[in-house]
């Protein structure tokens, strides 16, 4: 996905490809991210994930359900806590802090740089100061509203 990405942005940006260049880049893109769509879109959300520890969690199955995988499977436990994140809180915290620290130097050297600058550099600010933010909320912790079983083997 991220190589088509690329290779559409650099066909887009070139100049003195041919039409017929650009066109096949654009249709392989937009076929591309259809793919992506349909496939994420078609997951359910009980799949598997495998953790760090090497657990292999299945999410917000229903509790009969999970009476059987565990009468079933001698190593299967059901729990009610929420999938813990990949990382850990201070790993994004410091991204965070990273990413709004980026974005305000960013902003403060294309004020004072006395010229025009490129319009991608004024739109990267803010999607660095979003994506700061968007990091700093993984750190709350997670609250628990009825319980979901997840189960865990």
């Amino acid at each position: 996905m991220v190589l088509v990405t690329v290779a559409y942005w650099i066909t887009l940006h070139r100049a003195g490809l041919p039409l017929a260049v650009k066109l096949t880049v654009i249709g392989l893109y937009l076929l591309t991210l259809i793919g992506w769509h349909r496939m994420v879109t078609g997951m359910p959300r009980q799949r598997p994930r495998r953790l760090r520890s090497g657990d292999l969690r299945i999410p917000d199955v229903p509790i009969d359900v999970a009476e059987q995988w565990i009468e079933r499977n001698p190593g299967v436990t059901a729990t009610d806590e929420p999938i813990p994140l990949p990382h850990s809180r201070r790993y994004y915290a410091g991204w965070s802090i990273g990413l709004v620290t980026a974005a305000i130097i960013l902003v403060v050297v294309l004020v004072t740089d006395n010229r025009e600058d490129f319009i991608l550099f004024w739109t990267l600010a803010p999607v660095l100061f979003v994506a700061g933010v968007a990091v700093a909320l993984k750190t709350q912790l997670r609250a628990r509203d009825k319980p979901k079983y997840t189960l865990l083997g």
